[in-house]
């Protein structure tokens, strides 16, 4: 009987999460593991595992790394590298909830409608329509095709750049609305510095509800402090958890604490995803299982020695 080992649980999973998890992994025919043990068979990963301080040599029977996370770049290369080892992460569990959070940003900052509990006789709304705008996309992955589908028949232009997708487009001049939709590797970190902010344009509307460190944070502040038609919906940060005394100063920003991938039914979306990889890995034989999740599956997306 395959062993199945949680390393770690996220403050935001409901109370009784471990032992649903657990029931789960016991039907499917394995055996939960409730303390660290290193004859693991499978492990179940999250953001908050450290696997700079574990080796994957230190578990000799593994088999599977289950990661129900959008993000993964607390993953090392050496985790991903694992030839006999899949490394599969759920994009479909949060995708959808991070999209909208990104939408919802971007809707509220243009047209939030002026709600009123009697009639207006002026009937006012002055704003600016997403017909107008010019979106500057990065990133095109998971998140950043679904964004660009959904954005691209209601505002003036989108341009996406995403090199290791062919989309080279990046022109900060004609931007209106920055969003960020890339996964953090050694080659997007802080690709949003000093020198991308000054050639936006002052009003531009920034959107990050992707990785904190995508954007350089103390340009980011400056540039808010001297361009007052700006505007920063920021859910993700450098550090975390993260320190919001930088932006005390700023009027032009709003701060949410990494909560744009969650949502009432996230336990279950985990669960689920769960059933289903833990299912067919014990249906497949192993070339048909990772034939099935090569899109979820990180040793696809090492490219010169970093992760995608």
């Amino acid at each position: 009987m395959l062993k199945v080992l949680r390393l770690d649980i996220s403050t935001y999973q409901k109370k009784d999460f471990q032992a649903k998890e657990r029931a789960l992994v016991e039907k499917l025919g394995f055996s939960s593991l409730s303390t660290l043990d290193f004859d693991a068979d499978i492990l179940i990963s999250n953001s908050n595992t450290e696997f700079h301080k574990i080796k994957p040599s230190e578990f000799k029977n593994l088999k599977l790394l289950i990661h129900p996370n959008s993000g993964y770049d607390n993953i090392t290369l050496e985790w991903a590298k694992q030839n006999t080892t899949p490394v599969i992460v759920g994009h479909e569990i949060r995708m959808n909830a991070v999209i909208e959070y990104s939408l919802s940003c971007l809707l509220g900052h243009f047209a939030s409608p002026p709600f009123v509990k009697r009639w207006d006789k002026g009937r006012a709304w002055e704003r600016k329509l997403l017909r107008d705008q010019t979106i500057q996309l990065i990133g095109y992955g998971h998140i950043g095709k679904v964004l660009k589908e959904s954005l691209a028949p209601i505002v003036k232009k989108v341009f996406v750049y995403d090199p290791y997708k062919n989309q080279n487009e990046q022109h900060p001049e004609q931007c209106d609305v920055l969003m960020m939709a890339a996964s953090l590797n050694p080659s997007s970190e802080k690709i949003i510095n000093a020198d991308f902010l000054k050639k936006l344009p002052s009003h531009a509307l920034i959107i990050n509800g992707a990785r904190g460190r995508l954007i350089d944070q103390n340009a980011l502040v400056d540039f808010l402090k001297t361009s007052n038609d700006a505007y920063a919906y920021l859910d993700v940060f450098e550090n975390e958890p993260a320190d919001f005394s930088p932006f005390d100063q700023l009027n032009n920003v709003k701060l949410c604490s990494h909560v744009a991938g969650v949502y009432s039914a996230l336990d279950a979306g985990i669960l689920n995803f769960e059933e289903k990889v833990l299912g067919d890995f014990s249906r497949l034989k192993i070339d048909e299982f990772k034939a099935k999740y090569a899109e979820e599956n990180l040793q696809n997306r090492i490219h010169n020695n970093y992760i995608l």
